[in-house]
């Protein structure tokens, strides 16, 4: 991939539950930190320019949790060429297994996980 001038951390989408939409960059935004844009909000490497992106009208995944204070959630990272970040606005995790097995609870703002891995986590659902 990087070969042929991609940049190897741009993705087009995460999926939720096999949910997902591609979104495309604002028009108002062509660079990040002096460097080139494509549509699709990728770092331009030299030589490349990009290519066209269509944003799809998927819907979202809603997890109704109907009043309960905590969640659990299964998070993997299935890809093969990238580790994510995950996180969820104004709220912190509880990793309490990795790739099935339990651990030490460790509260974090970002799951960092690589290609591959799966995590356990609890989210106390006290924000709105």
């Amino acid at each position: 991939m990087k070969s042929e001038g991609t940049n190897l951390n741009c993705y087009d989408s995460i999926l939720v539950n096999s949910k997902g939409r591609r979104h495309c960059r604002h028009p108002d935004y062509p660079t990040l930190n002096g460097k080139r844009l494509d549509e699709s909000g990728c770092v331009l490497e030299q030589g490349n320019d990009g290519v066209e992106c269509t944003p799809t009208e998927a819907d979202y995944e809603v997890i109704e949790t109907h009043g309960r204070p905590w969640i659990m959630l299964n998070v993997l990272n299935i890809g093969f060429e990238h580790a994510i970040q995950f996180s969820i606005d104004d709220h912190k995790l509880w990793i309490v297994a990795n790739d099935g097995g339990f651990v030490k609870p460790q509260l974090v703002d970002v799951l960092y996980i690589t290609n591959g891995a799966r995590y356990t986590v609890l989210v106390k659902l006290d924000q709105e």
